[in-house]
């Protein structure tokens, strides 16, 4: 029975309940219908927030005069910037609201701050700057590269890489491989200041030749050949040897031959360079100078039994009354090294000639009479003159000339020119007291031993 009452009364007391929930909701809404709030701050119960506390806004409703509150955050500080205190350890802010200062300890960050000539660490809050120094660098200790070296701060870490680097200073070098003629060698050179090093290749060297022998002799216009071998790695070469020419002056490269098949002779008188001068062109004697030989020949034939009347006749016309005593051919030529002989009609400088005379004509017809020469160059039908002069003895005959060719020796005879006053006196007096008689006097005895007076001109 207690079980039912109980039941019952629980029952009772649920029903109680919802009909207090459902009569609050009703006195909410008027007691009718839900109610359109329009709300309003009670001000006399509101409260601001401030930088730390929170607010209260109340609220009430117009309508139904039912109300709320709700509260307000705190608004929080608004700091302004920190700034540095002098103590050097701290630094404040103010609020920028309610004008409160908090003061804390420097933030020092781990890192340190640098330029190109200080470093200093700096409060992560507030810039301060603190434990500013110079740099610290290590003379002994650089960083490098290939061209320059620099130095790094021992505290901070800057490096002066790209302010203050300098190329380096390299010494003179030293040879640490030495070249050979086989392999190249090495030459180091290192920085007087940090102690970078650089190399250089050295170039092989020349092969270090033994003596060397001649295992081919030259001549004067053949190459010849000696051979080498290195007394280091053994290569064996061989070594051209010019002809001996290259080695000779032009005139001792010039040989004379003189041919003659006469008793007068006939030979090239004149000094070695002068024969050249006068035979060689540019041209060969560029080839001389590089050691080629030349031969040049005179050649001197008697033709006197082969030349005609007229010609005869013509070189009598020119020489008056002086004999004829033969006719000459002259040929000149020369032979330069591998090249066939060429004649040689003139010549660009006048050539000295040498002519023997023989015996029979050295002498003249009588001592009182002195014996010249004469000799004349056959060009045509025209003889010329050519001067010549007779050696001291009388035995030679030298004649200087550029023209090869035809050639007419003569001879005369002149008295020696001796005078005897006796006789020029013995003719004034004939003159004077014969006559006719003196004349004849002076004819015989005197005017024969006139100076230079020619019987062949009578």
């Amino acid at each position: 029975m207690k079980r039912y009452l109980s039941l019952f009364l629980a029952l009772i007391l649920c029903l109680s309940l919802l009909t207090v929930a459902l009569g609050d909701g009703d006195e909410e809404s008027g007691g009718q219908s839900e109610c359109q709030h329009e709300w309003k701050v009670d001000t006399t119960k509101s409260k601001a927030a401030t930088c730390e506390s929170p607010g209260l806004k109340a609220e009430y409703c117009d309508k139904c005069q039912i109300t709320r509150e709700s509260e307000i955050p705190a608004l929080g500080h608004s700091w302004g910037k920190w700034m540095a205190n002098s103590d050097g350890e701290t630094h404040s802010h103010t609020c920028g609201v309610c004008k409160k200062t908090d003061k804390a300890n420097h933030v020092k960050g781990e890192t340190w701050e640098k330029d190109e000539e200080n470093h200093w660490k700096k409060c992560s809050e507030c810039g301060a700057e603190f434990e500013k120094a110079a740099h610290t660098f290590d003379k002994t200790k650089w960083e490098k590269d290939n061209a320059k070296h620099w130095q790094v701060c021992t505290v901070c870490g800057y490096s002066t890489k790209d302010t203050k680097a300098e190329n380096h200073k390299w010494d003179s070098g030293k040879v640490t491989k030495a070249a050979t003629c086989v392999t190249q060698g090495v030459k180091t050179y290192t920085c007087t200041v940090c102690g970078a090093t650089k190399t250089e290749t050295i170039p092989l060297t020349e092969h270090s030749w033994d003596g060397g022998k001649t295992t081919i002799a030259p001549t004067i216009t053949e190459k010849g050949e000696s051979t080498f071998k290195c007394i280091v790695c053994g290569k064996v070469a061989t070594r051209e040897i010019a002809p001996l020419g290259l080695s000779m002056t032009p005139e001792e490269l010039l040989t004379v031959q003189n041919m003659t098949g006469n008793a007068l002779g006939g030979r090239l008188d004149d000094e070695k360079w002068v024969i050249l001068q006068g035979v060689a062109t540019e041209e060969e004697y560029a080839r001389i100078q590089g050691g080629w030989p030349i031969t040049v020949t005179l050649k001197v034939t008697d033709i006197t039994n082969t030349v005609g009347e007229e010609l005869t006749e013509e070189v009598q016309n020119a020489a008056g009354k002086q004999k004829i005593y033969c006719f000459l051919k002259m040929e000149l030529s020369k032979e330069l090294y591998q090249d066939p002989p060429i004649p040689v009609t003139g010549t660009t400088e006048p050539i000295i000639l040498s002519l023997t005379l023989p015996e029979e004509i050295q002498e003249a017809t009588s001592k009182r009479k002195e014996r010249g020469f004469t000799v004349y160059r056959i060009d045509g039908d025209q003889a010329e003159k050519v001067a010549a002069q007779l050696s001291e003895d009388g035995q030679s005959l030298r004649l200087q000339t550029n023209t090869f060719g035809t050639y007419a020796l003569t001879y005369h005879d002149t008295s020696t020119g001796s005078f005897d006053p006796m006789l020029l006196l013995y003719g004034a007096v004939g003159l004077v007291t014969l006559g006719g008689i003196g004349f004849l006097v002076y004819k015989l005895f005197i005017a024969p031993r006139r100076e230079g007076y020619n019987e062949d001109d009578e």
